[in-house]
């Protein structure tokens, strides 16, 4: 496999579960080093363990809503960022905006001064298809992955000719992740069959492609929310 990150330093936001999990192990797997910033620590499992012994990935507790948390980052040489924390309590406002928009823009804001030092880099944000799509119920957890968007397109057309490139990969329903966990594998398949492709995605689906938007594959690539959501948003509902 090509180690086509190799040399590179990453930080993922929630890193330690679901999405971010993979999206660590998926670097990790193409050579980068990866720093996971996390109020949850790693998973004990033996693969997971031993990545992080290994120093390849380091682990450091942070709320990323506590600006004093992150500051700093403008000093240390980060090449990648993915904003991938977040909570998905419905709509409890201000802890959902306090985390998915404002917590997202506090690390994004302490990265993008050393990359405009270096004039280069990467950003990708983890938003979702409640950016495209409205779900009763989640007001809050909508609108704060809408503004994520709007943030996106915005710093995507002022970094880039720093050399920055600033995307955003868009999750559909996606096993492991927020309430996906608690759900049944009979609910799991069920809900899965209103999807196109007639499956929920794996964590991994979503990190490949992240990885590429990554890439120098992607180097044309700015200011985009790549949809990876097995067809959800493009069906009409009203046909099924």
């Amino acid at each position: 496999m090509t180690k086509q990150f190799s040399g590179q330093t990453v930080l993922v936001t929630g890193g330690s579960r679901g999405i971010g999990a993979a999206v660590v192990n998926e670097f990790l797997s193409l050579g980068a080093r990866v720093l996971n910033f996390d109020i949850l620590a790693p998973p004990a499992d033996e693969v997971t363990q031993e990545a992080y012994a290994s120093m390849r990935a380091t682990y450091e507790r942070v709320n990323i809503r506590d600006k004093t948390q992150v500051s700093g980052l403008e000093t240390r040489h980060l090449d990648i960022l993915v904003n991938n924390a977040a909570i998905t309590s419905g709509d409890d406002w201000e802890n959902v905006i306090a985390t998915n928009l404002n917590g997202t823009r506090n690390v994004t804001e302490a990265v993008i001064p050393g990359m405009k030092k270096r004039r280069a880099g990467v950003i990708i944000f983890i938003t979702s298809v409640h950016s495209r799509v409205a779900f009763a119920g989640d007001c809050a957890y909508d609108v704060s992955k809408c503004g994520l968007v709007g943030y996106m397109r915005c710093r995507a057309v002022e970094l880039a000719p720093f050399g920055i490139r600033v995307n955003a990969v868009a999750p559909g329903a996606t096993r492991d992740t927020g309430g996906t966990m608690r759900m049944s594998e009979t609910e799991l398949s069920d809900w899965g069959k209103k999807i196109p492709i007639g499956r929920f995605a794996n964590p991994k689906e979503v990190a490949t492609v992240v990885t590429f938007m990554a890439s120098p594959a992607a180097s044309y690539i700015v200011g985009q929310e790549i949809v990876v959501d097995g067809g959800l948003v493009a069906q009409n509902s009203l046909v099924r």
